[in-house]
């Protein structure tokens, strides 16, 4: 049998063998049971044994790094809004929380954030709680990192591949400065990819538990940032589109009970991690989404292209703008390329029929979720060119755009690597291209070595900062970052 190959041959206790009754029968299943899941722990700790080894490497270097960054204007906020919001919850104080201004703001990361860092730790020291949150945020960043390469691997199939993937999410510049110190947009970038990967997972099985933990994972996302609903809707349409074209009725009765389960299972995780919208459900949701879609409490002028715009009449090009001029200039070229080379394969796959695949390096499957992607990614920038939200401090409010478009870069990548080079063998244009991919991700590192701790201030090509700051005049002096962290976080990513 199985668990014999496995060696469970031998009972290791009397009164295991499968005749016996009693206790017997529970202590040999739970043996066995035990010996394949320490197995396939171990297999899979091998099958990803790159990326885990890339991601305990970006973790030792978060700690060497981490006392270096300060602590954002937002962070007293998000921190109120945990206690606030435990407050209301054990203690009933809905006046409380009816009189707090961030009381929109979700609390599916500021709430274990607290819990871990001020109860089960019970850190006191001003000081120790914003260090021990800023390794906790950097550490949640990169999970997102690592199920960004689950991702491409379920895409790609190819380690290569997704390991360069997996790097250029964590190698950019002003989201790895913000995963220290910006518990909102970069704890929300990392849930939206890992909720892509619970919609990936629901796409390949089709299943009603697939899709329940799908939508779970997508209201916790809504919770964190009201963008969620993006992810929302797309999948949404997505089972929409597949009860219309069924092609019998047990294939509608599917597709309808999928996205059944999947928006009642969504609706339900927003309203039980929002306590909020416990009083009056219906009234505070629409609060919720005006508040925190146009954020009209919020105004500033917001500098762009040399000229001072108010933050609530920004010009329509003003996020992608943002978004290019931010970029290292390897992530924008290879997710431009993914993009034009899914738009190629989705032309194809339409003229040829629904579900034809772009070619012989991908399928059907992978295009479905690659159209995904890229709903995901260009739905944001349509929708912030026609409604022109009120938006501040660049693009933060948008970073989640950076994991969906890291993903598209697979489709070049995958294509590259599956394209006959002229008098050379298979693939050898694709091992050029993941190298050149490689050294672009050096000359990245390189940059955020030259300019740590500001990375936020990142401008693609730029390797030093275009301005210096003023000197601070205090009366007492904090410690300042020294000079060997520079060189800790270039040699330990390298």
């Amino acid at each position: 049998s199985a668990w014999e190959r496995r060696g469970c041959r031998t009972p290791a206790w009397p009164g295991c063998a499968w005749d016996n009754g009693g206790g017997g029968k529970l202590k040999c299943f739970f043996r066995k049971y035990n010996i394949a899941m320490t197995s396939r722990i171990g297999e899979r700790a091998r099958f990803h044994s790159l990326a885990l080894i890339a991601c305990a490497l970006f973790l030792i270097t978060g700690l060497v790094i981490v006392d270096d960054y300060g602590v954002s204007p937002d962070t007293g906020n998000q921190r109120l809004v945990a206690i606030n919001t435990l407050n209301h919850v054990l203690h009933g104080g809905p006046a409380l929380l009816q009189r707090f201004a961030e009381r929109f703001y979700g609390v599916a990361f500021e709430a274990p954030l607290f819990l871990l860092t001020e109860r089960a730790l019970g850190l006191e020291d001003p000081h120790h709680v914003h260090l021990a949150r800023h390794v906790l945020t950097h550490l949640f960043f990169l999970i997102g990192g690592f199920c960004c390469y689950l991702l491409a691997r379920r895409l790609s199939d190819d380690r290569l591949i997704a390991l360069l993937v997996m790097l250029l999410f964590l190698l950019s510049p002003r989201l790895y400065a913000h995963s220290f110190f910006n518990s909102k947009d970069a704890a929300f970038a990392s849930a939206f990819v890992m909720a892509l990967l619970f919609a990936s997972r629901a796409f390949d099985k089709d299943s009603l538990g697939a899709y329940r933990w799908c939508g779970a994972a997508t209201g916790l996302l809504v919770n964190l940032r009201i963008m969620g609903v993006v992810l929302f809707a797309v999948v949404l349409a997505f089972r929409i589109w597949a009860w219309l074209r069924a092609g019998g009725d047990a294939a509608r009765r599917r597709a309808a009970a999928t996205a059944g389960v999947f928006a009642l299972w969504g609706v339900v995780a927003l309203f039980i991690s929002l306590p909020y919208l416990w009083g009056d459900p219906a009234g505070r949701l629409s609060e919720y989404w005006v508040a925190l879609a146009d954020h009209p409490s919020v105004h500033s002028l917001e500098l762009f292209r040399g000229q001072a715009f108010s933050s609530a009449a920004l010009p329509w090009d003003y996020l992608p703008h943002w978004f290019a001029i931010s970029q290292p200039p390897v992530t924008l070229l290879l997710g431009l390329l993914g993009i034009g080379t899914l738009g190629l394969a989705a032309r194809g796959a339409f003229r040829r029929g629904a579900g034809a695949g772009p070619g012989a390096a991908w399928g059907g499957a992978e295009l479905r979720f690659g159209v995904l992607l890229a709903t995901c990614f260009a739905l944001p920038l349509v929708a912030f060119a026609l409604l022109r939200p009120n938006t501040i401090n660049g693009w933060r409010h948008f970073y989640f755009l950076h994991g969906p478009f890291c993903l598209l870069a697979t489709f070049a990548l995958m294509e590259l690597r599956s394209l006959p080079a002229r008098g050379m063998r298979k693939g050898w244009l694709g091992n050029a291209a993941c190298a050149l991919t490689a050294a672009g991700l050096g000359v990245v590192v390189v940059q955020m070595a030259q300019i740590h701790p500001h990375q936020y201030l990142y401008f693609t090509g730029a390797s030093r900062l275009p301005f210096h700051f003023p000197p601070i005049t205090r009366t007492s002096a904090p410690p300042q970052p020294t000079g060997r962290m520079s060189s800790a976080f270039a040699w330990t990513v390298v």
